[in-house]
């Protein structure tokens, strides 16, 4: 014969001994009863509601480059040139020549903002006029060639110069020589 055991259910009674300081059970002791803590689904429902406002927001508001090219091919055709003879396709940048009635000069497309910094640091003493873009850069010989892209694209004429007897680098474009934060 088996002996079945009840077990009380609900709240345990309160013990006579108040809980020793520090402990877990004496943190919940001293919490108010309301303690600013909501419930599991009201966190997730106010977490929810959050979320759809700010995709509302940010749905309404312009992109940081509202309208910029993303792709070479796209800053390519915005320039007028509809097949830019690639020269580079790897995943860190993408460089195409194109060749219009303004003349030749190239474009690239960076897989980073970084990653085009640094490339336009490497270019720069080598000369020329660079239209700088969020990650991307349009290479022609002078900033006049590049005004009307800069129109169409946005952006920052940059101009780079040649080395200057010491083989350091000629301070052109900005008054450091280095090219402005996009």
């Amino acid at each position: 014969m088996t002996s079945r055991v009840t077990v009380p259910r609900g709240p345990r009674p309160s013990p006579s001994v108040p809980p020793s300081p520090g402990t877990a059970r004496a943190r919940r002791a001293a919490r108010p009863a309301w303690s600013g803590r909501f419930p599991r689904s009201a966190r997730a429902l106010a977490l929810a509601g959050v979320a759809v406002a700010l995709g509302a927001v940010t749905a309404c508001g312009a992109p940081a480059s509202a309208g910029a090219p993303v792709t070479l091919e796209e800053i390519a055709a915005r320039t007028g040139c509809t097949a830019p003879q690639m020269q580079v396709d790897a995943d860190e940048l993408r460089q195409g020549v194109c060749k219009t009635g303004r003349g030749q000069y190239s474009v690239t497309t960076f897989a980073t903002e970084a990653g085009k910094r640094d490339w336009l640091d490497d270019a720069l003493p080598y000369g020329g006029a660079y239209l700088v873009g969020a990650r991307w850069i349009v290479l022609g010989n002078t900033p006049q060639m590049l005004e009307p892209f800069r129109e169409t694209l946005g952006g920052t004429i940059t101009t780079g110069g040649h080395g200057a007897p010491s083989g350091e680098a000629a301070q052109h474009g900005t008054p450091t020589g280095r090219h402005p934060a996009p």
